[in-house]
């Protein structure tokens, strides 16, 4: 089944003066069920904040892609549970 999974990330390199910058990045993961896609969106969203020391992986949410117009997600990279793709085919 193919899944949306959204991860949100944070910022944390600012000032204490500035607000923290918050943003999601979303990504469809081919998986056999929503526990696996956020397990491994988890995966790949912790490796990614790993990567930069001012980044924080916040949370996550998994949802059907199917309950989405396909224009909306069209566009959204596509991984298989267990792929290791690049942070730039992903978008992060």
């Amino acid at each position: 089944m193919l899944f949306l999974y959204t991860a949100w990330f944070c910022e944390s390199d600012r000032s204490s003066e500035e607000s923290a910058s918050e943003w999601s990045s979303c990504l469809l993961i081919d998986a056999e069920s929503d526990y696996d896609g956020r397990v491994w969106g988890d995966h790949l969203a912790d490796r990614r904040a790993a990567q930069a020391a001012s980044l924080k992986f916040l949370r996550s949410t998994v949802e059907k892609a199917e309950s989405w117009p396909q224009k909306k997600i069209e566009k959204v990279s596509r991984v298989k549970f267990g792929q290791e793709p690049p942070a730039n085919q992903i978008g992060w």
